[in-house]
């Protein structure tokens, strides 16, 4: 990882004021958050174990399947070092997801021009704040070393024909704890996003989804990953009415095929009620996919809540009807 600046010596340039904040028809516009392909692919390790101190294995590889297109990733661990001097390779898990989601609501609503890249300035108190205040909580040394691993990990997504997409660290710079005479009481951070979600967000590449209800889902991977392909999908199907497979949405939320299928349809019918209890589908129906006598996979079939497609429905009116103005030219004026 490169030496990241002294906040002291970056270069801070005007906000970027997010387009949506001043939609009044959108009163939760806080709560809403960039979502697309990039937000739905499985970034993260779906365990509890982060440290990897067997060098040859800092790597996670992955392959899966979105609405027929393939994509692989290659996720690299970053390597730490601990208090008492050990050094360990760290992969980015949950712990990671839910401080990345917060580092890009924070980008959106509130982010700078950091030396060509969207990036925000904030005290590592303020961080542990807005966490919190989504039910994580995270002591600040945990949140450092989470800092350190965003900033240290690297992606690498292919797509089917093996052209590479992004390769990208998930933060694109990072500086703790730097002496900084106008900010608070001279302590602060900064972070900047990454060249690809920078691009996008300064695009107003914008399909967006409730901020908080996706950082409720704790410890139920295929529940978050199903959630956000519901919000996906219903770009292209807004009928109200969807289907999905068993086995793709346990390939796509990276977790592994049971060879027993029984404990596959136990973990997705878990993630279902979870869906369920938080009120985002209703009737849910399954049907058996067999080869021969053996079953091989589950479709599951079932109704979108109302609420989530009219909010879903205005923010796909709102993301075209930007795209249609210019989003560019919308932040340049407000600059």
């Amino acid at each position: 990882m490169q030496h990241d600046k002294s906040l002291s010596d970056i270069s801070i340039g005007n906000g970027l004021l997010n387009p949506l904040a001043n939609i009044e028809e959108l009163p939760n516009v806080r709560e809403l958050t960039r979502i697309n392909v990039y937000g739905i692919l499985p970034r993260f390790l779906n365990a509890e174990r982060r440290e990897i101190r067997e060098m040859q294995k800092g790597m996670v590889e992955r392959t899966f399947t979105v609405h027929g297109s393939t994509y692989h990733l290659e996720l690299t661990a970053a390597m730490i070092k601990k208090r008492n001097g050990e050094r360990v390779m760290i992969i980015p898990t949950e712990r990671e997801e839910v401080i990345e989601s917060v580092l890009m609501r924070m980008a959106m609503n509130k982010g700078r021009d950091l030396e060509g890249l969207v990036g925000v300035v904030f005290s590592l108190r303020e961080l542990q704040r807005e966490l919190e205040d989504i039910g994580h909580t995270f002591s600040l040394e945990e949140i450092k070393e989470a800092l350190m691993v965003l900033r240290g990990a690297m992606q690498y997504i292919y797509n089917e024909d093996g052209t590479a997409m992004i390769s990208e660290n998930y933060l694109g710079g990072l500086g703790l704890n730097e002496s900084f005479d106008g900010f608070r009481n001279g302590t602060a951070c900064y972070i900047q996003m990454n060249r690809y979600v920078s691009h996008q967000i300064r695009q107003g590449d914008l399909t967006i989804i409730n901020y908080r209800l996706i950082n409720s889902i704790k410890r139920n991977p295929m529940a978050k990953y199903m959630l956000k392909r519901l919000v996906y999908d219903i770009q292209f199907d807004d009928s109200g009415r969807m289907q999905q497979s068993m086995i793709e949405m346990i390939k796509g939320a990276g977790c592994d095929v049971h060879d027993v299928m029984s404990n596959n349809i136990r973990r997705f019918k878990r993630a279902i009620k979870t869906l369920s209890e938080l009120e985002l589908i209703e009737k849910p129906k399954f049907r058996s996919v067999k080869n021969g006598r053996s079953k091989v996979d589950v479709e599951l079939s079932f109704k979108v809540s109302n609420r989530v497609l009219i909010e879903q429905r205005k923010n796909i009116s709102i993301s075209k009807q930007l795209v249609l103005d210019g989003i560019d030219e919308v932040v340049d004026n407000q600059q």
